[in-house]
């Protein structure tokens, strides 16, 4: 530990120190420069929370998580040659950096590890990094092949994507203030994880081949989005909380879409396709398979307590009707299978279930589910139908307690994940569980 109020602007760390502890110079209230050499190999996580440093040299082998979180002054920083693992969010909520410059061609720098550091402008690098390089104040791959992190602060709303980038990382646009339109083209092959988190855009076009998960989790800005033809995958979760997403297109005719994929975008109550899509087709805003067999995404945001399935549907996708605001629903004997997760963190209610076989967690996080009716058609419940629905206590069962006993009461594991369900009510009788 480090004292708060000890006097003295600058603390040269002693050469047979090994590690900078957790939370070590936190609060320091004098100390304004710090430079942590090689010597050192490991820093712990918040090592300099709340901290008035403006100027900091990093050189430790491994850091943690948070180091420079809350530390209002912070100006500069270098992230020296000897640096192999930046812990996430060094500089969150470093309003004031502005002057980062990286040395280390050992280390994958991106901005869900240098936080919201909303002053930053531009990164800089050493020419001769074998690593790195900098364009226009945004950090690439070497070879400009790979965008590893676009300055928070940067001034501008558009941004074209060099058309020699493959990959854009993983939360390498995280923050961004200013940008609010992005065009990712077919060039692009991956877009990372978190690739825009918490970003402030409100329009994207995404064409890259593959997508990691969360790409824009908590966009609160986000309005309009366009899945090109050239996306065969996307990530779960790509829209998560981002509660003005209104405006979905779905041209590509190689991905799954679902509401797993989609997110909770609470806003949506529509999605959309162009008439000449070969896998889709849209019918009073839902995305059903191009026959209308199987439904793939029900939208979170549509209006109404009660849908009724189509007679010609056999098939009700993996998270279709993830978060919906659905009170009500009735699955017929004409639908053979239900997805997993199909009802995951919905608001229904009341559910009515005779297909023939559903997945796992189909009523996953359905807080508000109460009442349960079970057809005889359904002949396997997926493992954890239930999971974390809490307000259900029993489920009525249509058939007998033999038949119960014969068929879906053979297992326990659709109940994993629920200890409130106490009973099934059957035909003739109530069997105790």
């Amino acid at each position: 530990a480090y004292p708060t109020g000890k006097v003295g602007d600058t603390y040269k760390i002693p050469s047979n120190v090994k590690e900078i502890g957790n939370s070590a110079f936190q609060g320091c209230r004098s100390l304004k420069n710090i430079d942590i050499p090689s010597t050192v190999e490991k820093v712990g996580t918040t090592a300099f929370l709340g901290s008035s440093i403006i100027t900091a040299s990093i050189n430790a082998s491994t850091t943690g998580s948070y180091i420079f979180l809350n530390a209002p002054s912070l100006e500069k920083v270098i992230i020296g040659e000897n640096v192999t693992s930046l812990g996430g969010n060094s500089f969150f909520n470093c309003s004031k950096l502005d002057d980062l410059t990286i040395l280390t061609e050992k280390a994958d720098i991106n901005n869900g590890i240098l936080g919201s550091a909303g002053s930053l402008k531009e990164v800089k690098t050493n020419e001769e990094n074998s690593k790195y390089m900098v364009e226009d104040g945004i950090l690439f791959s070497k070879d400009g092949s790979k965008i590893y992190a676009y300055p928070t602060g940067k001034v501008g709303d558009t941004y074209k994507i060099p058309s020699n980038v493959k990959e854009i990382g993983n939360s390498a646009f995280q923050g961004c203030r200013s940008l609010k339109n992005i065009d990712i083209p077919s060039t692009v092959e991956k877009v990372g994880t978190t690739a825009f988190l918490g970003s402030s855009i409100i329009t994207a076009s995404i064409n890259a081949s593959t997508t990691g998960s969360y790409i824009f989790l908590n966009a609160p800005s986000l309005e309009k989005v366009i899945i090109g033809e050239n996306v065969t995958s996307l990530g779960g979760n790509s829209f998560f909380n981002c509660s003005k997403l209104d405006d979905l297109t779905i041209l590509t005719e190689k991905a799954d879409i679902n509401n797993g994929i989609l997110g909770s975008a609470g806003s949506l109550k529509e999605v959309k396709t162009n008439e000449e899509n070969s896998k889709y087709m849209v019918e009073d805003g839902i995305l059903f398979s191009k026959d209308g067999s199987k439904i793939y995404a029900y939208p979170t945001g549509k209006v109404g307590d009660t849908y009724k399935i189509p007679s010609n549907v056999n098939e009700i996708g993996d998270s279709a009707f993830a978060f919906s605001n659905l009170k009500t629903i009735d699955i017929p004997s004409t639908v053979e299978k239900i997805g997993t997760t199909a009802f995951q963190g919905s608001s229904i209610i009341t559910a009515s279930i005779n297909a023939g076989t559903t997945g796992r967690y189909v009523f996953l996080n359905a807080t508000s589910l109460e009442k349960v009716i079970i057809g005889e058609n359904v002949t396997s419940l997926g493992g954890d139908s239930f999971s974390n629905c809490s307000k259900l206590k029993s489920i009525n069962y249509l058939g007998t307690m033999d038949e119960w006993n014969g068929t879906l009461g053979k297992t326990s594991s659709w109940r994993n994940g629920n200890t409130s369900i106490k009973k099934i009510i059957c035909s003739d009788g109530e069997i105790t569980l």
